[in-house]
């Protein structure tokens, strides 16, 4: 506790000296990102690690450049201040992203403000009567300096409409936001709560509002039907990605032996280490909504689908849908991504010159062997 607290407040230092935090994890070996975390949530900083670098691996080394340039030539907001206000009647109960917020204050602040960072804030009724009012008004301001050292504001305004209505509140809600808020929410919870707990809220939480949905908006149900709001009718499949992912796959023995009667290879049944999950934590608390969802659902693209001519290298890559079975042919080549990690999936019935092509003359026993590097530009 001695220890989080002196880099929780080494990170308060920075951030009041608009100093930016990154971490470079360039080693397999244990090296307590979680706490390391501490000081870049505060000023805004990202963690990144590139195992393998001590085994010479090339694809770790092609990762690390890469991270290395996006991060010197990103746009990014320095010495950004963060203001929200509200029309009467509604007011911020929470604000969970990265950054701080000094004692007493009322904004928050970011040393550095990159363009693919979002920030999340949570509004409640204070119990104002509002009942008269035809909508609520809420104003985001952001004061930053910019990379030429100009001082700016931008303002972001919104008006939402005020119904007392249950059905449309579930009709017009948005999933990907939804989800976004219960994962930041579960990350938060991680901090004091046990993994089991933290499952276990989650799962509450999704089953209360799919009740209030049966309860409040479904008309005549019956007890053998499945009614879900058609906004949020992936909910639990969206829950089940987010408990799979690397911020909250559980590490037991059970889990695996689950993973092995389905026949995964094993390959693929890596327990989670502490150093992952806490990337995966810091992820969550940076990555805007679509981001999010990829990296818990990663989407798929058919390169190659029966007879189908395959296109040149050069040709871009398809567009990106939530992965199917009935997209999976025996010849297929499937492209899966999440974001992060990049997984190109060459079936058993690929045509030998496209594997050839893809694999420097191998075939697919000395591909899946070897590995395929890919370069994601």
């Amino acid at each position: 506790e001695k220890i989080s607290s002196a880099y929780t407040t080494m990170g308060k230092a920075c951030a009041e000296m608009l100093v930016n935090v990154d971490v470079y994890s360039l080693t397999d070996s244990y090296i307590d990102l979680s706490t390391l975390s501490l000081v870049t949530n505060e000023t805004g900083g990202s963690i990144n690690q590139f195992p393998g670098l001590s085994k010479r691996d090339t694809v770790a080394a092609g990762r690390l450049m890469e991270a290395l340039e996006k991060n010197i030539i990103a746009t990014v907001a320095l010495d950004s201040v963060i203001k929200v206000r509200t029309s009467n009647g509604f007011r911020v109960k929470q604000y969970i992203g990265p950054g701080h917020q000094p004692e007493g204050a009322e904004e928050y602040y970011l040393s550095c403000f990159p363009s693919d960072t979002a920030v999340l804030f949570q509004f409640e009724h204070d119990g104002t009567d509002i009942s008269q009012e035809p909508e609520v008004y809420i104003q985001c301001a952001v004061l930053y300096t910019t990379l030429t050292g100009q001082r700016r504001l931008r303002v972001h305004n919104i008006a939402l409409k005020l119904t007392s209505s249950l059905p449309d509140i579930f009709r017009y809600a948005d999933i990907d936001a939804v989800t976004c808020y219960l994962s930041r929410k579960a990350a938060r919870l991680m901090e004091r709560k046990s993994m089991k707990d933290v499952k276990e809220d989650l799962t509450v939480a999704t089953v209360n509002m799919l009740t209030a949905y049966r309860k409040y908006c479904a008309k005549n149900p019956s007890m053998q039907q499945l009614i879900l709001p058609e906004a949020l009718k992936l909910l639990p499949l969206y829950v089940l990605a987010l408990k799979k992912s690397e911020l909250l796959r559980t590490n037991k023995p059970e889990y695996f032996r689950g993973q092995n009667r389905l026949g995964m290879d094993p390959a693929m049944r890596k327990a989670v280490r502490a150093d992952a999950r806490a990337i995966a934590r810091s992820l969550v608390f940076k990555s805007p909504v679509a981001d999010w969802i990829r990296y818990i659902y990663p989407q798929m693209a058919t390169i190659q689908v029966g007879g189908a001519r395959y296109p040149h290298a050069s040709n871009p890559l398809p567009e990106l849908l939530a992965p199917a079975s009935h997209c999976v042919q025996p010849s297929s080549v499937l492209f899966l991504s999440n974001g992060v990690h990049h997984i190109l999936y060459i079936c058993d019935g690929a045509p030998a010159e496209l594997v050839e092509k893809l694999s420097d003359g191998k075939d697919i026993a000395a591909a899946n062997q070897a590995g395929l590097s890919i370069s994601m530009s």
